[in-house]
This record gives C-alpha cells, structure tokens and sequence, in this order.
C-alpha cells in the first residue's frame, strides 16, 4: 500500500482589540541611594497619574528593572558617570482611543519623563493559533484528495500527523516616543486618534500522511 504525505500551511486573522503601554522610567546619579530613590519617586508618580487616568493600580506591573554603572573611556581613563536605573511599567487596556489618550497625556504630565512603547495584540490568541491549525490541516486534507484523485487512487486511513510551532507574524504596531517633547507633541494630536495597527496573523502548518489504494 503506498503512502501520500502533505504538508498544510495556513494563517489566522485577527484586529488587535487591546494594547499592551510600556513605560520606562529611567534616572541617573552619582550617588546609588540617591539615584534609587529618584527613580522610586518618577515611578510612583507614574503608577498614581496612570491610576488617575481610569487603570486599575493592580494591574500596572514591573516587566524590567536593571541599574549599570556607567563609565566613560577616554584618553586612557575610565570615568565614572553615575548610577543608571530603568524601571519599566507595563499594563494591558482594550484598545480603548480615549483611555489610550488619557494614558499618554498623564504620562507625559506626571513628571517622570517616561519613554513609551505600544504593542497592539488580541486577548484571546491561542483562540487564533486553534484557527490557524485548524485551517492548515483543512488545507493539507484537500490537498492529499486532489492527489489521491489525480493518480485515480483513493485516500485511506490517515497514518500520522505533526506539526510545528506557530508563528506570529509582526502585527499590530509599536510607537516609540522616546524623549519628553515627542510625548508632549503626541499628546496635543491626541495620537491614540490617529493610530491605525495592522492585524495579527498567526501562520500553523502540518505535515500529514495517509494510506492511499
């Protein structure tokens, strides 16, 4: 009995229905304590401008925290420049354009001169990922009938099926607003308006095989 394998690929399509805000929040020192606790105060300052503008405090959390020393290297000595600190905030909101505003607007209001980063997703992915592969082994069947058929033979029994892992096409859409005026600037164009993130495509494929007669 002889075998026909065939691989099935196929996406998922999805608009992005909420938004992950990054925040980071950065100070520098030349003294670690004082410099650890400038950053305590731009952080906490954010947290309760964030909480302000309609998002729930508990879900504002930390994604990164790091402190380098830093050093300059000129002319055969190393310098030392201070303490940098990052702490990064981050939470999830609908894809809501007046909240999204309203987040940006105190941010930049807050006095922590954070820089930001937007990344559109959709809550319910793995739901897309099932899609995708659900699709993929739909495409994979047709595929070994129309070959079954062309060769007048006749699909059988299906002897194995694998798959791989998926993968996420780069979707939605980031915005880096990296210094203080480009915040502010946003802000006045309430920026949230004007967006326009591209969907989410996730792509699954299988390989599969079958007993043909």
């Amino acid at each position: 009995m002889s075998t026909i394998r065939v691989k099935g690929n196929a996406t998922a399509t999805a608009t992005p229905d909420a938004v992950d805000v990054q925040l980071d929040v950065k100070a520098r020192n030349k003294d670690y304590a004082t410099a650890m606790k400038q950053l305590e105060t731009r952080v906490t300052a954010l947290k309760d401008a964030i909480a302000r503008a309609g998002v729930q405090r508990g879900t504002i959390r930390t994604s990164y925290f790091n402190v380098d020393a830093e050093t300059d290297y000129a002319d055969g000595q190393r310098t030392f420049l201070g303490y940098a600190g990052t702490h990064r905030l981050e939470t999830r909101i609908d894809f809501d354009r007046p909240l999204l505003n309203a987040i940006l607007s105190v941010a930049a209001e807050s006095g922590a001169e954070p820089g930001a980063r937007l990344n559109f997703v959709v809550r319910d992915e793995s739901g897309l990922r099932d899609e995708a592969l659900r699709r993929a082994v739909a495409s994979a069947t047709r595929t070994a009938e129309l070959l079954a058929s062309a060769a007048g033979a006749t699909l059988g029994a299906l002897r194995d099926i694998a798959y791989g892992d998926f993968r996420r096409e780069p979707g939605g859409l980031s915005v880096s607003l990296d210094e203080v005026p480009q915040i502010d600037y946003c802000h006045r164009l309430e920026i949230a308006d004007a967006l326009a993130p591209l969907d989410i495509v996730i792509e699954r494929s299988v390989e599969m095989s079958w007993d043909s007669k």
